[in-house]
C-alpha cells in the first residue's frame, strides 16, 4: 500500500501512515528497519516487545519460537506436543487429589530412580521395600527372598536348579521333595 504521510529525520523514514489506515514505525542507525507495523489484521512487531505493565489477549496466541515465561503462570487445558524438558519439582495444588494419567489415557513407561509412597511405607528403588504387600495371581521371586512370619494360603513350589522341586501340598499338609533333593537341619 502507498504511504500517504511520512516523517523523515536526516533522510531516513521513521513513521509512515498508509491510505488504508496502517502505520509503520522505523528505527535508524543500529538495528535499523521496520519495527512496528499495523495492518487490517492487527499489528506486527519486528524485534523484541517489552511490556512494562499487564497484557490481555482475548484471542489465540500463536508462538512460532521459544516461549520464556518468568514468574507465576497459570495455564488451563494445555496440550504439549513433543519432548518437554523440565527443571524443578512438579507439585499438585492440593494434597492427595490429582492423578497422572487415567484409566483410558495411560502413560506407557515411567523412568524414575525412586518411587516413594506417602507417608513413606513403600519405596521402589534399587531394592523394593513394601509394607502390607498383597500379590494376587502368580508371584515370582528371582534371587533371595526373605519372609518373616509368612503365611501361604495355597500350594507352594520351590524350584531347584535340577528341576526336582520341593512342594508344600496344602491338601495333605506335606512337604514333598523331588528326586535327589535333600534337606539339612542344624
Amino acid at each position: 500500500s502507498e504511504a500517504e504521510f511520512k516523517v523523515e529525520v536526516g533522510g531516513s523514514t521513521h513513521i509512515q501512515v498508509y491510505k488504508n489506515g496502517g502505520v509503520s514505525l522505523h528505527q535508524a542507525g543500529t538495528g535499523a528497519g521496520k519495527k512496528l507495523e499495523t495492518m487490517s489484521t492487527g499489528a506486527r512487531v519486528t524485534g523484541t516487545l517489552d511490556v512494562t505493565s499487564g497484557i490481555t489477549v482475548a484471542g489465540n496466541i500463536d508462538a512460532n519460537g521459544d516461549l520464556d515465561v518468568d514468574g507465576h503462570t497459570e495455564l488451563d487445558n494445555v496440550s504439549i506436543v513433543g519432548v518437554t524438558t523440565h527443571q524443578g519439582h512438579i507439585l499438585p495444588s492440593a494434597n492427595n487429589t490429582y492423578d497422572i494419567g487415567s484409566s483410558s489415557k495411560q502413560w506407557r513407561n515411567f523412568y524414575v530412580s525412586n518411587i516413594v509412597s506417602a507417608p513413606g511405607f513403600g519405596i521402589i528403588g534399587p531394592d523394593l521395600t513394601v509394607r502390607n504387600f498383597t500379590a494376587t495371581g502368580i508371584s515370582t521371586h528371582v534371587g533371595i527372598a526373605t519372609f518373616n512370619n509368612a503365611t501361604f494360603h495355597d500350594d507352594v513350589t520351590f524350584t531347584t536348579a535340577s528341576g526336582n522341586n520341593i512342594v508344600f501340598d496344602k491338601s495333605d499338609n506335606q512337604l514333598e521333595f523331588g528326586n535327589d533333593v535333600k534337606a539339612e537341619f542344624g
